[in-house]
C-alpha cells in the first residue's frame, strides 16, 4: 500500500490537480487491483483453464499489470505495479506487433474543409479550378456558397493514396501529386494508383463550395464538402498486409448501393495485390537499399462479378490463406484463398444476407473466427489448403440484446480458441466521460452456444475523474495499455 501511494504521490507532483483526485480514490484497493464480477449468464465454469492479462496505465509512467487466472468456479487475480520512465517507449508494454494500414484509397469529393484567412490550398487540379470560378463571382463584403455538378470539372473521382507498409510510408495532399516538380518514387506510386483506379464520376455527384470576402475583396474564409444528398460514391478501400505484398479491395457501390462503373480498371473489380519488399539504388557514392511498393506490378489477385458484395477480408497468422467474405445471391460465402497464387481451395455458404449485417474476422493461429451479427462461425484448419468449419453457433435472447457487450463495436475485442472453445473479451474504449474503463466483459462459447456471459468491474475504475474534473485540468485518466487472452489448458 505504501509503494502505490508513493509512486501516485509521484505522480501527482508533475501532473495536474486532477491526478490528487486520482490519488484520493486509489486508497480503496491497497496493493491489489480487485475485479468484481457479476454472471449474466450461464456458468464461470465454461471459463475453466482461462488467462487474462490486463495492463491499465496512468501518466505514461504508472503501470497496474494484472493477471486473471480461471479455475472452476473462480478465478484469482494478481497484480504487479510499476514505475516506468515511459510506457509508450518500454518494450514490456508494447502490443506484440504493430499493424500496419496498407494501402488507403479514398476520395477527395469525400473530404471537407473550413479556412480562415483565406482560399483553401490543398486541393486537385479540379476543385481549385471550382474555387477560383467562385472566388471571381463572389462580390466585396459578401459570401457565397455554391451546389457544384463534379462532372463539370472531373472525368474520373479524384483519389486520394496512403500507403503505411514495414519502411514505406506515402501520402500527399492532391496539389503536390499533380505539380509539374520532378516525380519522386512516392509520387511515381500514388500516380500510377491513381491512374489504374479510373472510376468514372456519377451523373449527379454534388459538392458543396462556399467563399467569403472582406470589404476589400481579400478572402477571408473558404469551406466545401460533398453534398450527401442524393446517390453518391462513398469510396471506402480495406487492406491486409503479408511480409511481401498487400491484397486489398475498394467499394464499388454508390450510398444507395448501386454499383459504380470499374470497368476501366485493368482486370476488371476484385482483390488486387502490391507487392512490396527490398530495392536497390546505384548512385555515384555507392549502392543504396531500402524499401519500398513494386507499383508497377499492381494488378487484379482474385477477380470478381461486380454483383458480389465484399463484406470484409482477412490474412491467417501464417500469411499461407487470405479468408474472403462475401454476398452472393443473398447468402453470406466465404472463399479460402491461397495468398502465393490465388488459388481457390475451398468455399463456404454461412448464412442469409441482410442489408445491415455486421460483419467480422478475426484470425487466431489456425483458425478464423467468423461473426455475422450475433453468431460466430469457427473455422479450423485441417492441411495445408484445407480448412473445415467447426461450428456455428446460435445466438441466444441474450446476445440479441442491445446490452450485450461483446457485440458492441465501440469496444475492443480479443479472441482465443483452443479447439473447442472460443473466448472474447472486450474491453471498454470510453466510459461516459470517465475515460477507458479498466474492467471488461468476458464471454465463453463452444459449438452449443454461448456458456457464460459476464462483466468484471476493476477497483480502478474508480480513480478516474468525472467528466467534470477532467474538463479543461490536464488530468491523465488511467487507461487501457494492452490485454492478452490465452486457453492454459
Amino acid at each position: 500500500m505504501k509503494r502505490v501511494l508513493a509512486l501516485l504521490l509521484a505522480l501527482v507532483l508533475v501532473t495536474s490537480a486532477g491526478a490528487v483526485y486520482a490519488a484520493k480514490e486509489l486508497e480503496a484497493p491497497a496493493d491489489q487491483v480487485v475485479f468484481t464480477e457479476q454472471t449474466l449468464y450461464g456458468d464461470l465454469h465454461a471459463a475453466d483453464g482461462l488467462q487474462i492479462r490486463n495492463q491499465v496505465q496512468l501518466g505514461g509512467n504508472l503501470v497496474w499489470d494484472s493477471t486473471m487466472d480461471f479455475s472452476g468456479s473462480g478465478f484469482t487475480d494478481t497484480t504487479e505495479h510499476l514505475y516506468v520512465n515511459d510506457v509508450w517507449n518500454d518494450p514490456r508494454y508494447q502490443k506484440p506487433g504493430f499493424v500496419y494500414n496498407g494501402i488507403t484509397i479514398y476520395s477527395e469529393l469525400n473530404n471537407s474543409y473550413e479556412c480562415d484567412g483565406g482560399a483553401y490550398m490543398y486541393m486537385s487540379e479540379g476543385l481549385t479550378m471550382a474555387q477560383n470560378e467562385l472566388i471571381a463571382e463572389t462580390p466585396k463584403g459578401e459570401e457565397k456558397e455554391k451546389i457544384l455538378r463534379m462532372t463539370d470539372y472531373f472525368q474520373y473521382y479524384p483519389l486520394m493514396v496512403d500507403i503505411q507498409l514495414p519502411s514505406i510510408l506515402y501520402g500527399m495532399y492532391p496539389e503536390m501529386i499533380h505539380s509539374d516538380e520532378n516525380e519522386s518514387r512516392e509520387i511515381y506510386a500514388i500516380r500510377t494508383i491513381q491512374e489504374f483506379f479510373r472510376i468514372p464520376l456519377l451523373n449527379n455527384e454534388q459538392y458543396k463550395m462556399g467563399i467569403e470576402k472582406d470589404e476589400d475583396g481579400n478572402v477571408v474564409r473558404a469551406w466545401g464538402g460533398s453534398l450527401e444528398e442524393g446517390d453518391f460514391y462513398p469510396v471506402n478501400c480495406f487492406s491486409v498486409a503479408s511480409d511481401k505484398a498487400c491484397y486489398f479491395y475498394i467499394s464499388n457501390r454508390t450510398a444507395n448501393g448501386n454499383p459504380v462503373d470499374t470497368s476501366l480498371i485493368p482486370g476488371g473489380y476484385g482483390i488486387y495485390i502490391l507487392p512490396y519488399g527490398q530495392t536497390e539504388t546505384k548512385g555515384d557514392d555507392g549502392t543504396h537499399y531500402g524499401y519500398d511498393v513494386f507499383v508497377d506490378e499492381l494488378r487484379v489477385f482474385y477477380p470478381l462479378d461486380p454483383q458480389t458484395r465484399i463484406l470484409e477480408m482477412a490474412l491467417s497468422e501464417d500469411q499461407k490463406t487470405l479468408l474472403l467474405h462475401t454476398e452472393e445471391n443473398g447468402k453470406h460465402v466465404v472463399t479460402v484463398i491461397q495468398a502465393e497464387n490465388s488459388e481457390v481451395s475451398q468455399r463456404f455458404v454461412l448464412a442469409d444476407y441482410t442489408e445491415d449485417s455486421i460483419c467480422e474476422i478475426v484470425s487466431v493461429k489456425d483458425t478464423f473466427i467468423v461473426r455475422i451479427d450475433t453468431s460466430y462461425t469457427i473455422l479450423n484448419r485441417k492441411s495445408e489448403k484445407e480448412w473445415e468449419l467447426l461450428y456455428q453457433t446460435v445466438p441466444t435472447e441474450m446476445e440479441k440484446d442491445e446490452s450485450f457487450i461483446p457485440l458492441h463495436g465501440w469496444y475492443e475485442h480479443k479472441y482465443a480458441f483452443d479447439g473447442e472453445r472460443m473466448a472474447v473479451v472486450a474491453h471498454e474504449i470510453v466510459s461516459n466521460g470517465r475515460g477507458d474503463s479498466c474492467g471488461f466483459a468476458l464471454a465463453v462459447y463452444n459449438k452449443e452456444g454461448l456458456q457464460y456471459y459476464g462483466t468484471y468491474e476493476s477497483s480502478l475504475d474508480k480513480a478516474n475523474a468525472p467528466a467534470e474534473v477532467l474538463s479543461g485540468s490536464g488530468f491523465n485518466r488511467i487507461m487501457n495499455l494492452n490485454s492478452e487472452i490465452t486457453w492454459k489448458k
